[in-house]
């Protein structure tokens, strides 16, 4: 990669570590509940997102379109006792301009607690509760298929967050005309120094991407791909309500004998209801099957062949999330971006609700 020595040298001083480069907690829908209350008890709990996105692209990396629908997830939460829980539901998804859903699907839920461990199976806490960086997990996942299904391992304690997880994507078997796509991460968030105002995390995230399977017909090469990005993160608390983050990563990918690489660094204001970030990244040979369409090396168009070695972009995203109710959270986004290489500004916008409807007990 061809990084400008001083612009290099500057974010890597200036950025000693971060938990992602945005901070999407505003949009999370969790699974696991909590609650000595619930032991023995049968409950009905819900989460609703509403969405507004509108990608105003027209170069030759990726579609320009708009999303604008909702989806939702009703479900059934028994536990028998403080260890075990189980939730029942179906997810629905509908774009609006369609007469009927995209999506209907059951879901179900079995999970295990173990002091800070949560060892679920079935589908799982994922899409933005992974807290991966945007290269390696798409933002417009979250809204179009946000539904996980294998087995995840949690562990949340004071300083650390470690979630692993295997996401079965599409299922095949012998003689089906079609591959498995079966998906995989690890994301591991640790603060060890807290001195003062200022906190250092250290961030470690992997994904893997394998699309393949035994006695297929379908003519396919079976492919493995990895990703893998380490950085770290300085937090310092301006006042109260506010603060200033300064993020770096070097991100890896490989598959077989291709490679890439890229430096994705982050500059955070935050306050209680505002993030105004300016991100930079620069790759050479880059790919994330998972990842956010600005960032790899291949086209997301559809029909489109471009490939370039290096992409380079600045992004600025202005983000105000605030609480409607207690369970309702507003987020609106305005994200323009800069490529170095066309010399051209595109833009995307976004509003989001998040109605997260708390345990109502049945019996």
């Amino acid at each position: 990669m061809r990084h400008s020595f001083i612009v290099y040298l500057s974010l890597f001083v200036l950025s000693f570590s971060s938990t992602a480069q945005i901070d999407n907690r505003s949009l999370e829908t969790p699974l696991i509940i909590d609650s000595d209350s619930l032991a023995k008890k049968l409950s009905l709990n819900a989460n609703l997102f509403c969405y507004l996105k509108n990608n105003e692209y027209f170069n030759p990396s990726m579609d320009g379109f708009t999303l604008f629908g909702y989806w939702a997830n009703p479900k059934l939460h028994y536990q028998p006792n403080q260890k075990v829980s189980i939730e029942a539901g179906a997810f629905a998804a509908r774009n609006f301009g369609n007469s009927g859903f995209d999506t209907l699907m059951p879901t179900m839920t079995l999970r295990i607690k173990e002091k800070n461990w949560n060892f679920l199976f079935g589908n799982l806490e994922g899409a933005y509760s992974h807290k991966l960086i945007e290269p390696l997990y798409n933002f417009e996942k979250g809204i179009k298929n946000p539904v996980e299904q294998g087995f995840q391992a949690k562990y949340v304690k004071d300083k650390t967050f470690l979630d692993v997880w295997i996401d079965w994507q599409l299922f095949t078997k012998p003689r089906k005309n079609s591959q498995e796509h079966i998906s995989g991460g690890l994301s591991y968030l640790h603060k060890p120094i807290e001195i003062g105002k200022i906190d250092i995390v250290f961030p470690v995230q992997f994904g893997v991407y394998h699309m393949g399977g035994q006695n297929v017909p379908i003519k396919l090469p079976v492919r493995t791909l990895f990703n893998m990005a380490v950085g770290n993160s300085l937090s310092i608390q301006l006042t109260e309500n506010k603060k200033l983050i300064l993020d770096n990563y070097f991100l890896g990918y490989s598959e077989d004998s291709l490679k890439g690489s890229s430096y994705f660094a982050n500059l955070r204001f935050q306050s209680r209801k505002i993030q105004a970030i300016i991100s930079y990244w620069n790759s050479y040979k880059f790919e994330s099957p998972q990842g956010g369409d600005l960032y790899p090396s291949t086209s997301r168009m559809l029909g489109s062949n471009y490939y370039t070695n290096v992409r380079n972009i600045m992004i600025f995203r202005f983000i105000y999330n605030t609480k409607i109710t207690e369970q309702l959270d507003l987020s609106i986004r305005v994200e323009p971006f800069y490529d170095f290489k066309s010399k051209k500004i595109e833009h995307s916008e976004g509003l989001y609700l998040v109605y997260r409807i708390p345990n109502i007990g049945i019996f």
